[in-house]
């Protein structure tokens, strides 16, 4: 049987010695953003690809557990639970020994985030190019009304002159940042005067990828792109519009969320919260928990009593971890969101 690429990749992101199950595989999959779900993609350290299928069907997420089980590249622990086999390790390492492997990705932080960005910068190069040749008969190579919109506002927020050569030098900065084989590709999919943008078949056949693989690769060569202009400082332009558009896509987490954590950073109790939003305090607890697993130097934990915050730290100690069941026979009164958030807080030490 031949393996595709996309099949293969997934199985890699397999945790060794680890057994997980087929369900909560599928919610990760396809990107099931409950405070659970993210907790054991943490865990099992599968946050970089939650929602890398968000169209997945049962059927063929079926299909690809009984093509591992064929292969003999995974165990089961009963009809639902399995983990890789060394076999299937076995096979990974010489699969990828001869290809290269996606590593800067990070979906459920920044999968959103990357995607607008990509459309806004493609865009707004294509806008400075034109206009640097005084050339503005052309189709707008992104076509969506919001970033045309965004680009629209960026441009009358720079009126000044050498903001197009300030933005291509930040450009090139940034593309010598990156692996060299990302920044040719970052390079050759931006459109300007005279140039179209190289499309996803194109570079499949070029560089001679699978098409599945090109996939991947290219939204690894995106990740790392843009986390570079998030990262350095030295850039006017580029890290601001990296940082806009996090925050316009509610830094990795649900718009609820989102809201939720601004009323906490603005010193509001969850009991308050769950009043003026109308929600379960659970949920707004929730809120906390899904925040603090995305962003681990934010720790909600001061929200918790301070009384109930030393013992469970106390109880935690001796054999960290105890799970919460265990904890209820010390502390009945424990809320399980409690438990959770010290939890998290102890996993990011």
């Amino acid at each position: 049987m031949e393996h595709s690429y996309k099949s293969l990749y997934l199985l890699s992101r397999l945790p060794v010695r680890t057994s997980i199950k087929s369900a909560l595989l599928f919610h990760i999959f396809t990107g099931k953003r409950t405070a659970s779900n993210l907790y054991h993609a943490k865990n099992l350290q599968l946050l970089p690809i939650l929602g890398i299928e968000e169209r997945l069907t049962r059927q063929q997420f079926s299909a690809w557990i009984e093509e591992w089980k064929i292969a003999e590249w995974v165990l089961f622990e009963g009809e639902m639970t399995f983990q890789i086999s060394e076999e299937g390790q076995k096979e990974i390492k010489k699969y990828f020994s001869e290809r290269p492997y996606p590593v800067q990705f990070h979906l459920a932080r920044y999968g959103k985030a990357v995607n607008l960005f990509w459309k806004r910068i493609q865009l707004l190069t294509q806008v400075l190019s034109q206009k640097a040749y005084g050339d503005m008969h052309y189709d707008p190579i992104v076509r969506d009304r919001e970033v045309q919109y965004w680009v629209k506002n960026w441009l009358a927020s720079h009126p000044e002159k050498g903001h197009k050569e300030l933005f291509g030098r930040e450009l090139g900065q940034v593309l010598r940042q990156i692996p060299e084989f990302y920044a040719q590709w970052i390079a050759e999919g931006l459109t300007g005067f005279n140039q179209i943008g190289a499309t996803s078949f194109q570079r499949a056949k070029k560089y001679h990828l699978e098409k599945e693989e090109e996939v991947f690769l290219f939204l690894d060569a995106l990740h790392s792109f843009y986390t570079a202009c998030l990262d350095d400082s030295s850039l006017s332009y580029l890290q601001f519009i990296a940082l806009q558009t996090d925050q316009d896509t509610n830094a990795g987490v649900t718009a609820s969320t989102y809201e939720t954590v601004q009323l906490l950073e603005q010193g509001m109790l969850p009991s308050t919260i769950s009043r003026k939003r109308r929600l379960k305090e659970g949920t707004i607890w929730e809120h906390g928990i899904e925040w603090s697993i995305l962003h681990p130097s934010s720790s909600w934990t001061r929200l918790i009593p301070d009384s109930v915050y030393k013992k469970l730290v106390k109880n935690q100690e001796s054999s960290f971890p105890k799970t919460y069941q265990e904890l209820l026979q010390k502390m009945p009164d424990l809320s399980f969101a409690w438990y959770r958030l010290v939890e998290i807080e102890r996993n990011t030490l």
